[in-house]
């Protein structure tokens, strides 16, 4: 009679502790899968963030390739003397 108590107690001992370790690794298991939801949302977003990159960097290659309308343009003068003599500053 006591052995068949104490092996009932040692059951339901161990079979509570893996109840919950199961609780345990069901919210693992639950976060984990949650956590995959969010880094598949972010690779499709990385994805669509190379799609745009590199877009943009067709667009401005096309547009540096091609000849562009933007102009340098100044105004400048020149003062030029032309001094034979240079102690009196006469020509």
């Amino acid at each position: 009679m006591k052995k068949t108590l104490i092996a009932a107690t040692l059951f339901s001992l161990f079979a509570s502790t893996q109840a919950m370790a199961s609780d345990e690794t069901t919210e693992l298991r639950q976060i984990i899968e949650q956590q995959q939801k969010v880094l598949k949302d972010l690779e499709k977003r990385l994805e669509q963030t190379e799609k745009r990159v590199e877009t943009t960097a067709d667009v401005v290659e096309a547009a540096a390739s091609g000849k562009s309308a933007t102009t340098i343009g100044g105004y400048s003068e020149l003062h030029y003397n032309n001094i034979s003599n240079n102690q009196t500053g006469t020509d």
